[in-house]
């Protein structure tokens, strides 16, 4: 008996002390990177350290007056720069603030050349707050930028516009059979087209195409060589029942 509870003490020692190591190596941690007024109201940017085993990410939040914060992360913008079109916000028309960037037909890694949309979402803010935000990074955003880089603080963001809605209103997905499995064809706005089966969005297949869509003219670029290797994409189709084709322009690269 003596025994099982000391064996008892000592799980619940190791548990405890599992638990803070957790907490400690694991739990996000926040630093307020700059704060200011716009229109007399309250700007607060916060950088959001989110820890891992071997490397860190961050994410930031900007929050204005009484508004809840926008947070700028993997979920609000796009990896590969800008837009290949404005027609994949469909009704929705995105604001603008930097028209210089143009879009890149080759996925560069050079990320001192990506720029990306910020996408405002529809299903965490009402138009109106939408609306209020807009008008801040109308009137405020390049001064904004350059306040936060005089501060040296890490705090990086090139972007240059924004869109009321969610990343993923955006994504076209076009499914079907492969394999006898169910994959998924993505192309986000910025270009990046992607093959994974359903069910394991990160395992990513050769999809047969260049990796981002070319312009102009909405072009999925075959390669030739690879062909055999991936889907003929005949049965694949959106939510809509519709086909890639009704999109894109489906041309073969000569090799």
């Amino acid at each position: 008996m003596k025994n099982l509870k000391i064996i008892g003490l000592l799980l619940i020692g190791f548990i405890s002390v599992f638990g803070f190591l957790y907490w400690f190596l694991f739990t996000d941690s926040t630093e307020v990177l700059y704060r200011g007024k716009y229109n007399d109201k309250s700007i607060k940017v916060k950088q959001i350290t989110h820890l891992g085993f071997s490397t860190n990410t961050y994410s930031y939040s900007i929050k204005y007056g009484n508004l809840d914060p926008i947070y700028i992360d993997a979920h609000s913008t796009d990896n590969r720069g800008v837009p290949y079109d404005n027609s994949v916000f469909g009704a929705v028309k995105p604001f603008y603030f930097d028209s210089s960037k143009t879009y890149n037909n080759e996925i560069t890694y050079d990320e001192l050349e990506e720029y990306s949309m910020l996408y405002i979402s529809d299903k965490d803010f009402s138009k109106t707050a939408y609306l209020e935000y807009e008008v801040f990074f109308k009137n405020h955003w390049k001064k904004f930028q350059s306040e936060l880089a005089a501060h040296n603080n890490g705090f990086s963001l090139k972007i240059i516009g924004i869109v009321y809605g969610d990343r993923t209103n955006f994504i076209k997905t076009f499914s079907g059979i492969y394999e006898n499995k169910k994959f998924n064809l993505t192309i986000t706005p910025d270009g990046q087209i992607e093959l994974a089966e359903a069910d394991k969005p990160l395992s990513l297949r050769n999809s047969g195409f260049e990796n981002k869509v070319q312009m102009p003219g909405k072009i999925l670029l075959k390669r030739k060589r690879e062909i055999g290797y991936a889907p003929d994409y005949k049965n694949f189709t959106d939510q809509y029942g519709k086909h890639i084709s009704d999109y894109f322009t489906v041309l073969t690269k000569e090799e």
